[in-house]
């Protein structure tokens, strides 16, 4: 794909290790609008680590892991989606419904979050961007400026011809060893601090 791009002449993007992010999945993204720093992380205490009577988990969030560890996905298609390519699962096979499950979870204890901890109308526990339902997906590219439109159009169809038909014979399989449970931003502090900047 980089040399795709460097041959369109196309500078503004930016790769998956290189520039942005390492290759990573993401589930479900949430936000804490108007809450200081100190809540945020009594809120993510309680996603993360429950704080029931009985030392139970109340938010329900080890369920994600529960349905997701061992699962495998054969990652086969490229899908060019204006600012962002990623690589997915083309098949709406039996393991793709399991994202769409924790999905809901996610969704379901954000509420909870909502009614359990905010104390104004202007505090808000919300899902961060619309959803992506049972795609299982990593991002590998991101376009960081305009591209003129006759250069993007070449750049999917070289994609889809070249990376797209290289991965449909060629699948990448992936397996969950594990699901975890982080503030994105301390994520991307982690791997590509300067993103953030």
């Amino acid at each position: 794909m980089e040399s795709i791009t460097s041959n369109l002449g196309i500078s503004e993007i930016i790769f998956a290790g290189t520039g942005d992010q390492e290759p990573h999945v993401t589930l479900h993204v949430g936000r804490f609008d108007n809450m200081t720093p100190e809540r945020q992380e009594k809120i993510r205490q309680w996603l993360a680590e429950g704080s029931g009577e009985k030392g139970e988990h109340m938010s329900h969030l080890r369920w994600a892991a529960d349905i997701l560890v061992g699962l495998k996905f054969d990652i086969d298609t490229v899908v060019c989606s204006g600012r962002d390519t990623y690589i997915c699962a083309g098949e709406a096979e039996g393991n793709q419904g399991a994202t769409y499950r924790v999905r809901r979870i996610f969704e379901r204890v954000l509420e909870r979050a909502q009614k359990k901890f905010a104390t104004s109308e202007e505090e808000k526990i919300a899902p961060h961007y619309p959803r992506y339902d049972d795609i299982f997906h990593a991002s590998v590219a991101r376009f960081t400026g305009e591209v003129k439109p006759a250069k993007l159009t070449v750049f999917r169809e070289r994609v889809n011809n070249k990376i797209g038909e290289d991965l449909k014979e060629n699948p990448i399989t992936i397996e969950i060893k594990a699901a975890n449970l982080i503030i994105a931003t301390q994520g991307v502090q982690k791997r590509k601090p300067e993103l953030l900047t």
